[in-house]
């Protein structure tokens, strides 16, 4: 889901171009009436036949066929993208965005367009997947109760669903839609005191926004997911005392209640000071001592690589050179003088398919960061035992952490992620580490080009005039 409403955003950016809403009439297939079809239609019909595939799934499930849970994984998870493919017919496909009037006005309507019906069509699917996901915890109770782990009371279905997209909304979301919600009223009323300016205006507002909600995070997200503080204990003493081995300070770790739904832990914060651990209700409750400590190394990784601050970095870098590559092609496209329909297809090629470079690049990039902090988990669980080298046990926490994240979702360790790979890779990764020194892993090599690589690029890009 969070890649699908990046790419959304990208194409609502991208439709408001004055030079791409220039030579979109000559792309459009559909009338207005049909876009508007389009919009309302898809979010019900995703929603109707995910309806049908959890009640099947549900039946199989009665019969003893496990596997159609992960067949019905699948699909939910696709059905997002249908709704940008429904995005994307909408606004390029019909003269709805042509049809906007040259207005400020135009930066607010066309990502409420472009986000909205992917949104919709996840809000329908979770509501009819809820079902399904209080039959899978139904059944997991008596192992529960068995394995003497907590219970909670499943959440009712508007809670659930609520509690599915907090975490995509208040992380993929607010981050660029807060900045660009700022950037549009300040050219909005730059433009009226002084005609001419409010795109510069929109450009410098929207930057200073984004570094200041960046160096913000810890406390508005804090409120936004309702974190509370670990309190002080065994458990609270001993993922302070793994801090203090990583040389991470961390100024709090906060305990996000999910109502038992979410296994995932991040951290927060790029200023020492502000940075923050956050660990789900279900990672506490479901993995054992040794995992969560794994999980907290792999934490401490990201804060040790200095990982959320390179991310800035390699984001400039990886469109940079997602732009970088696409520029050549543009002798060959302009060697063909055609109508305007050309020019319009030549553009959206053209920004496309550097957006599409750019997000390659940086999930590529962001997987390696990803293999990095299992790496330094590893280096400081083998590390605190006195060993030079990749002990097995280190490298089991690990990989059961990772393997019991997937038994607590129930999702498949080959299920593959933009930003953190499969499970499944990365579990091969981290058995290939048995026996290598600590201070030789090559993936240190390796994200070390990466910075490097990225640092030139992105210096290049801000200093060019």
């Amino acid at each position: 889901m969070q890649l699908v409403l990046i790419i959304a955003i990208g194409l609502a950016a991208l439709a408001s171009d004055d030079v791409v809403r220039a030579s979109l009439a000559s792309l459009h297939i559909a009338s207005t009436s049909v876009a508007v079809f389009v919009a309302c239609a898809t979010p019900l019909c995703t929603a109707l036949c995910m309806a049908m595939l959890v009640r099947k799934t549900i039946r199989a499930l009665d019969h003893g066929r496990a596997s159609a849970f992960q067949h019905a994984v699948r699909w939910r998870d696709a059905a997002p993208w249908i709704g940008l493919g429904a995005s994307a017919f909408v606004l390029y496909g019909t003269p709805l965005a042509l049809a906007l009037p040259e207005h400020p006005s135009l930066r607010w309507i066309l990502p409420v367009i472009a986000v909205g019906i992917p949104l919709c069509v996840a809000i329908g699917v979770l509501a009819t997947w809820y079902p399904l996901e209080r039959r899978m915890y139904e059944a997991t109770i008596v192992r529960q109760l068995d394995e003497g782990l907590a219970l909670q009371p499943f959440l009712t279905r508007t809670a659930y669903v609520a509690a599915r997209l907090r975490l995509t909304v208040v992380l993929t979301l607010a981050p660029i839609g807060i900045p660009m919600c700022i950037g549009a009223i300040v050219a909005e009323v730059m433009e009226r005191i002084e005609p001419g300016s409010g795109r510069s205006s929109m450009d410098i507002a929207t930057l200073s926004s984004a570094v200041l909600l960046f160096m913000a995070a810890p406390l508005l997200v804090r409120g936004a997911l309702g974190l509370r503080v670990l309190e002080p204990g065994a458990l609270r003493a001993r993922l302070d005392q793994l801090a203090s081995d990583a040389g991470a300070p961390i100024r709090a770790i906060y305990v996000w209640p999910t109502g038992g739904l979410v296994a995932n832990a991040m951290v927060l914060g790029v200023i020492p000071g502000t940075r923050a651990v956050i660990l789900t209700d279900r990672l506490i409750e479901r993995l054992r001592d040794d995992e969560l400590d794994a999980v907290m190394a792999h934490e401490l990784g990201h804060v040790r690589r200095r990982h959320l601050l390179w991310f800035i970095v390699v984001i400039i870098a990886a469109f940079t050179f997602g732009g970088l590559i696409m520029e050549p092609l543009w002798p060959l496209f302009g060697a063909v003088q055609v109508e305007s329909a050309f020019d319009a297809t030549r553009i959206l090629l053209s920004a496309g398919g550097a957006f599409a470079v750019g997000l390659w690049i940086f999930g590529w990039a962001s997987r390696r960061f990803e293999r990095q902090a299992d790496a330094f988990a590893v280096q400081l669980l083998s590390g605190r035992t006195g060993a030079v080298a990749a002990t097995p046990q280190a490298i089991s926490s690990v990989v059961q952490a990772l393997l019991g994240v997937c038994r607590s979702t129930g999702a498949s360790p080959s299920r593959h992620s933009w930003r953190h790979g499969s499970i499944a890779s990365r579990v091969d990764a981290l058995e290939a580490m048995e026996g290598v020194e600590l201070s030789r892993f090559p993936i240190d090599r390796t994200v070390r080009a990466i910075k490097l690589a990225s640092l030139v690029v992105a210096l290049a890009a801000l200093l060019a005039p």
